[in-house]
């Protein structure tokens, strides 16, 4: 029996991803995801969460293609790293694959500029952001 090609596991790991998206489990592992740190957001649920968003899987990020779609989640990973998360270029561009810090930079400086002129990108940004980082519920004290 032959082993299975890295093509036919990662169509496979797709599939899989995919269904789990569908079926709704997918935010709940977000959430335990973030719990698991004490409700820190890391870099990984935050890889997740962008990949939710753009229809892809974790380790689309993490690759080399150059399609428009895996490269604008890369950019939306970027600006929420750095902006949220705090990470320094270094830490994105590792999170990111092993991209040099250079590459984060740029991303991050892409990403600022498709939220200026492209309103999809900004939702599908303010989506992430929402998703991790939910406003504080108001309480009885506040009102």
């Amino acid at each position: 029996m032959r082993p299975e090609s890295h093509v036919a596991v990662e169509r496979r790991n797709r599939a899989a991803f995919l269904a789990v998206f569908k079926a709704g489990r997918l935010s709940r592992l977000l959430q335990s995801e973030v719990a698991l740190f004490g409700g820190a957001v890391r870099p990984r649920a935050l890889r997740l969460a962008t990949a939710l968003e753009f229809g892809l899987i974790d380790s689309d990020l993490t690759g080399r293609s150059h399609e428009r779609k895996r490269v604008y989640a890369r950019f939306a990973f970027a600006f929420l790293a750095r902006g949220r998360l705090k990470l320094s270029y270094p830490e994105i561009g590792r999170a990111l694959g092993g991209r040099d810090h250079t590459t984060a930079q740029h991303a991050r400086r892409r990403a600022e500029g498709l939220i200026a002129i492209d309103p999809d990108f900004a939702a599908r940004c303010a989506r992430i952001e929402a998703a991790l980082w939910p406003a504080p519920q108001p309480t009885r004290l506040d009102l």
